[in-house]
């Protein structure tokens, strides 16, 4: 190959020398003095010129080889990477690509020593000719007939490839917007228009589209849009739609025989115009009833073209089709939005008057007109069942998919007059969606019942008819669970559990809204046929009992709720009703009385659930693993009402079953089922849920004896030997348990916590403790010692869940003091408590037990009240120190958990330890329980310090995160002890002003967790400064003594800070980070002076990484003097910065956005 071509071939096999020379060629200039006499500049158009020319020699070769009987390849995909570097350079203004030119030659050593300003301007004019001669060569190449050839076998060029023509078609685009709207202009009216008929469609076609794509391009000149709308009618008119019609007639019409191939050329101009329409419209905001006038004008119905084009046997032409027509129909929907807005003002007495008769009448025959237009794509799409049917038997899976999807868009468009009119309209398009929904694919079918949503209502029966279908569809396909079974099912398991889950459930939901009684009743009467009292469940049977659980499950709330208000006041019903009524699109008027008729249905019909459920035989021994764990989770999410319902028998009928299915989970599922591997959830998690949420709703139910005892037995059978490894018990479900078994200990008498709390806490304990001696006595590194303190850390994890939900529920009981529900929990603190300083001070190198014993701290500090004794705290505070020198030893430790614990005992107690403080500035007196919290905290912070300064310096140190987020803490609660305390090992230098330098220097990180951390303690001492500003008078305060400290420590930073913002702010800060930094901007200009404000604001917005422009810059400075007099809120500051950080985005090829059409409306907007 010839060299330019070389390289490029190179970097199709991706050769990253080759791709990085492009990537540089297309972005920047060099100045080439290897002749001194004749220097030159070299980029993209020299190289450009020299690949397409060899280009050109390289199919001359192959046409001759061809010729005389040699095989040989034409270079397509040479010619696209080729169209993809030129389509970036084109993108470059006349004006960007000169300012490279110069950029260049300053940079150029020889230029500056024998060049002169006129020799300057020589070369940027011989670019900006050659850069001429290139874009009229691609134009030529683009509109030469020879390389659009009717016939496939006729090719002669690498030009002549569809995609490779339409990657060029976009360089003619690209060129003709960023030279500026005179050019656009002057390519769409004096060539285009003019002389359609005489140039390949296919290309006019296809630069049409991209000029629309790259029209509402982020680098589009300033008034772009402007001529876009303005060319919009005479192109539509005189251009798209002729060529439309034509097109589709041809792709409709064409003979066979060599007319294969000319169809498919037929096909793809077809599907090119109508993208270029959906490009037009999608840029001007066209609806489909502007279109239809705007076509008018020349005597043409785009939407019998339109409705022609669903005749198409082409996928690509049906695939533009269904973009277009969504594109259009939610356009429309605007229409109909602004239509509605005005009818509610119109019913405002007065505000009619003052609208003007003639506005509400223009305004009424534009909503007709859309509806007529929806009527007849409405008719359309239904005589296209046949179609379908036909298609559907041929297996063209394509088509069938094409259709569905402009059959779900047209339903979608049509939901106002479905509220509006009975389905006597729209009886072809259901059964085109009902034929839809027999396809064997999900992604034909999920189409169709998605369109479905659209046109149920309550004033239509559709919801009843549509539901057995849904339900048909909920069953999981058998061949999914049995591998013995033969089925062509297009999908995997998983696909299908995210289908029901995030798919089909919303489609039952919107169907119970508008069916309440009949779906639940329908659920009932296929539980009832389903649950035999005599018979086992057939392996089938079961995957339709599942199917009905999961459509009872999906509806859980509302059910629930419906159920219950069986039980309400009057006032209730007359709440429910009106809210029922606001929920209907459209005026739906809620009888009362057939509310409480509906009510009292569900209470009855969700008890005949339960009771089929309760007398099936072999339900909970089910061998389906699938259907017990439905069963779980419809036990738990009905809690609720089984609880609350006053149907006898129904709540221990529900508490029989879930403890049931609670004992034959872990014991019948191993990990070696292949089905179980593919569930997102364990059967026994489920149950665990199940059993916790029906403990916690009627906690009173299962105090007796033989209940306890059911619980007890399943509490230890998860503690047993032969559950020791078991690992389908997890973590959260042991917590499940726990805190359901002591909702019920709870409620029991006082007197026998004593003895009752510690049946649940001795296993733990026990386990602990026998998990403890076994890595004791293991070798570090093996996986049997990883498993066993994964598996502490867990019990422990559990131990704190059961004590914080103990403390939770004992504490609400009448006539309880807190030391009645602190002591025998503190006899449980006192058996695991060496278990937990051996572990602190010789197992804290490994996360996992950082992280538990973190929680375990933070649920035993929670039992202090802070104010009498603190002997608990204290011997935490030991815990913890114990942990952070054990962890420092092992740098890679994440010790943030630890953190968290002492940023909660700052949150708690700093407000106590801060009134110390006070007293050391004040010299008053304060009480030895705060100068011992005082001294507590400090040496929590000062050990935070320890564990994260050594690496300070560091912007990616792990332990940052959660050491900022101590320092905001401090300024928040304690800041006279946050200024106070020092790090005695780093000379005695305050923490505070080490933390703000390390915060700042953070700022620069890609981190989210730190960089947000970093801003918010930042952002918390200016509150803090802002806050005494604006209480001046208060000067007995903490806040006011410290204020001016701040204010000192903050000042020589600000300047610094505002650049790294605005820095961050242009495309370098993630964009998680952006709201927080629009914070931190806020309060910083709320503490600036004006002239500071003037001054820094000068600094941050000159610097290199703005390119906005200058106008933006002025923009900008309104917006932060607004912000600096609190006139606007902080959520214009967010937008701001969110809108600088927007445009920074994707800068490549040299192209500038300042005077593009993105920064008038930049400026326009925050101008205001």
């Amino acid at each position: 190959m010839d060299p330019a071509l070389s390289i490029v071939d190179k970097a199709l096999k991706g050769d990253t020398g080759a791709l990085s020379f492009l990537e540089q060629t297309v972005s920047i200039y060099i100045y080439d003095s290897t002749n001194p006499s004749h220097p030159k500049i070299c980029g993209a158009w020299d190289f450009l010129n020299q690949a397409f020319s060899e280009v050109e020699r390289y199919d001359n070769r192959i046409v001759n080889a061809r010729q005389q009987g040699q095989h040989g390849v034409f270079l397509d995909a040479h010619v696209q990477m080729l169209a993809t570097m030129s389509r970036k350079a084109a993108r470059r203004s006349p004006t960007d690509d000169q300012a490279m030119v110069r950029v260049c030659l300053s940079n150029a050593l020889h230029f500056q020593k024998n060049g002169s300003n006129e020799y300057a301007n020589r070369l940027i004019t011989s670019n900006q000719q050659m850069r001429d001669r290139f874009m009229g060569r691609i134009a030529t190449i683009t509109f030469d007939f020879s390389n659009h050839p009717q016939n496939a076998n006729a090719i002669t060029s690498s030009f002549s490839n569809p995609i490779a023509m339409d990657s060029l078609c976009a360089v003619v685009a690209a060129n003709a917007i960023a030279t500026g709207p005179h050019e656009f202009s002057s390519l769409i009216e004096e060539w285009i228009i003019p002389s359609r008929s005489n140039m390949p469609p296919f290309s006019v076609s296809s630069i049409i589209s991209h000029l629309a794509a790259e029209a509402t391009g982020k680098y589009a000149p300033s008034g772009t849009m402007d001529t876009v709308k303005r060319l919009f009618e005479p192109l539509i008119s005189k251009v798209i739609v002729i060529m439309l019609a034509d097109s589709v007639g041809n792709s409709d019409h064409s003979e066979s025989g060599v007319g294969g191939n000319h169809r498919t050329t037929s096909q793809r101009i077809a599907a090119m115009t109508i993208r270029a329409l959906d490009k037009w419209c999608s840029a001007t905001i066209c609806s489909i009833s502007n279109l239809k006038k705007i076509c008018q004008q020349v005597k043409v119905n785009v939407i019998d073209i339109i409705s022609d084009a669903l005749y198409s046997d082409s996928d690509i032409v049906l695939d533009a089709l269904s973009e277009l027509l969504d594109t259009l129909l939610r356009n429309n929907d605007q229409g109909d939005d602004t239509a509605a807005a005005f009818a509610i003002g119109a019913a405002i007495p007065g505000l009619s008057e003052m609208m003007g008769g003639g506005l509400m009448e223009e305004i009424s025959n534009d909503s007709k007109a859309r509806d007529d237009i929806i009527i007849e794509l409405v008719a359309a799409i239904g005589m296209q069942r046949f179609r379908f049917a036909d298609r559907q038997a041929q297996g063209d899976n394509d088509v069938c998919r094409y259709l569905t999807a402009i059959a779900r868009s047209i339903s979608s468009a049509s939901q106002r007059l479905v509220r509006m009119n009975d389905l006597g309209n729209f009886s072809g398009l259901i059964t085109l969606l009902t034929k839809a929904t027999t396809h064997s694919s999900l992604h034909v079918y999920s189409l169709a019942l998605e369109g479905f949503k659209f046109l149920m209502h309550p004033s239509n029966d559709l919801a009843t008819k549509i539901l057995p279908v849904l339900q048909s569809k909920v069953i999981i396909p058998l061949s999914l669970v049995d591998e013995d079974s033969a089925s062509d099912v297009d999908l995997d398991f998983d696909e299908f559990e995210r289908f029901r889950e995030f798919h089909l459930a919303e489609i039952l939901s919107i169907c119970y809204t508008n069916c309440r009684s009949y779906y639940i009743n329908s659920c009932a009467v296929a539980l009832q046929e389903f649950c035999s009292p005599t018979s086992t469940l057939h392996p089938h049977t079961a995957l339709q009992l599942e199917a009905v659980l999961f459509c009872l499950s999906t509806v859980a709330f509302e059910a629930s709720k419906r159920a219950l208000l069986t039980y309400g006041t009057n006032r209730a019903f007359e709440v429910a009703a009106k809210a029922a009524s606001s929920q209907q699109k459209g005026s739906v008027h809620i009888d009362v009385n057939a509310l409480r008729i509906d009510a009292k249905s569900h209470d009855d019909l969700l008890a005949k659930c339960t009771i089929a459920l309760s007398n099936c035989q072999g339900l909970i021994g089910s061998s389906n693993p699938l259907l017990l764990s439905q069963l779980c989770r419809f036990l738990g999410l009905y809690a609720k009402w089984f609880s609350s319902t006053k149907i006898d028998g129904v709540l221990d009928m529900a508490a029989r079953m879930t403890l049931l299915a609670f004992n034959d989970t872990a014991s019948r599922f191993g990990q070696n089922s292949d089905l179980l591997d593919q569930m997102e959830t364990h059967p026994f998690s489920q149950a665990s849920t199940a059993l916790r949420n029906i403990l916690s709703r009627a906690p009173q139910k299962f105090t007796n004896a033989e209940a306890m005892t059911a619980l007890e037995t399943a509490w230890r059978g998860i503690y047993s030997d032969s559950s020791h490894d078991n690992k389908v018990i997890s973590l959260n479900d042991k917590k499940a348990l726990g805190i359901g078994i002591t909702r019920v200990l709870g409620v029991h008498p006082q007197e026998q916590w004593a003895s009752s709390l510690p049946t649940l806490s001795t296993p733990i304990v026990e386990r602990i403790k026998l998990l403890l001696e076994a890595v004791s006595q293991q070798t570090q590194g093996t996986s049997k010692l990883d498993d066993n303190l994964r598996t502490m850390s867990d019990e422990i994890c559990v131990l704190a869940t059961v004590i914080r939900s103990f403390y939770t529920v004992a504490k609400k009981q009448p006539n309880t003091t807190l030391d009645m529900v602190k002591a025998p929990l503190l006899s449980i603190l006192e058996s695991v408590w060496p278990f937990i300083k051996h572990i602190s001070q010789n197992l804290s190198t490994k996360e996992i037990v950082v992280s538990s014993l973190s929680e375990f701290l933070l649920i035993v500090t929670s039992l202090n009240d802070g104010t009498q004794d603190i002997g608990i705290l204290k011997e935490a505070c030991e815990i913890a120190v114990a942990i952070i020198d054990t962890a420092s030893q092992q740098q890679k430790v994440n010790v943030n958990p630890i953190l968290e614990f002492i940023e909660d005992m700052v949150q708690t107690f700093g407000h106590l330890a801060e009134v110390h403080a006070v007293s050391l500035i004040s010299s008053s007196t304060s009480s030895d329980t705060n100068q011992q919290l005082f001294s507590i905290i400090d040496t929590l912070l000062q050990k935070s310090f320890q564990v994260s300064q050594a690496n300070l310096n560091e912007i990616e140190n792990d332990a940052l995160s959660g050491f900022f987020q101590v320092c905001k803490s401090c300024v928040f609660h304690c800041p006279a002890l946050f200024l106070q305390s020092t790090a005695p090992q780093d000379n005695a230098k305050h923490i505070c002003l080490v933390s703000v330098t390390a915060a700042k220097s953070t700022l620069t990180s890609r981190r989210v967790d730190i960089v947000r951390s970093a801003v918010l303690y930042i952002n918390e001492i200016f509150l803090l400064i802002t806050a005494n500003l604006s209480n001046a008078n208060d000067s007995q305060s903490s806040r006011s003594l410290v204020a001016p400290k701040f204010v000192e420590l903050i000042a020589p930073l600000k300047d610094e800070l505002l650049i790294t913002i605005m820095q961050g702010v242009c495309g370098n800060f993630p964009r998680e980070v952006l709201d927080p930094i629009g914070t931190l901007l806020f309060s910083m200009l709320k503490v600036l002076s004006p002239s500071e404000l003037q001054e820094s604001g000068k600094k941050m917005l000159n610097i290199d990484a703005f390119s906005l422009g200058d106008s933006s810059k002025q923009t900008v400075m309104t917006v932060f003097t607004k912000g600096s007099k609190a006139i606007i809120p902080a959520s214009t500051i967010m937008d701001l910065l969110d809108d600088i950080w927007t445009l920074h985005q994707n800068e490549s090829g040299g192209s500038s956005i300042a005077g593009s059409d993105q920064i008038v409306s930049f400026n326009s907007k925050y101008s205001k």
